[in-house]
């Protein structure tokens, strides 16, 4: 499963991707940033109940890719 993430006027920055991996979308959510307010990062046990039903979500992706393109 991919994620496409369309930029502003159609412009790429820098080594961006068009399209971004599930698992590389979540990294990016998880992720600390200084002065930004992240409220996922805050949510504790909330934040626990999303990352496993995001880590089952990217792996059951993965299976279903495989299954699919098994020879």
């Amino acid at each position: 499963v991919v994620l496409s993430l369309i930029l502003s006027k159609g412009e790429l920055e820098g080594n961006s991707r068009l399209c971004v991996s599930v698992r590389d979308y979540y990294c990016y959510m998880l992720q600390t940033r200084p002065a930004i307010f992240n409220p996922i990062l805050y949510g504790a046990r909330l934040l626990q109940q999303w990352a496993v039903d995001m880590y089952i979500k990217v792996e059951s992706c993965r299976l279903r890719w495989y299954r699919k393109n098994q020879m």
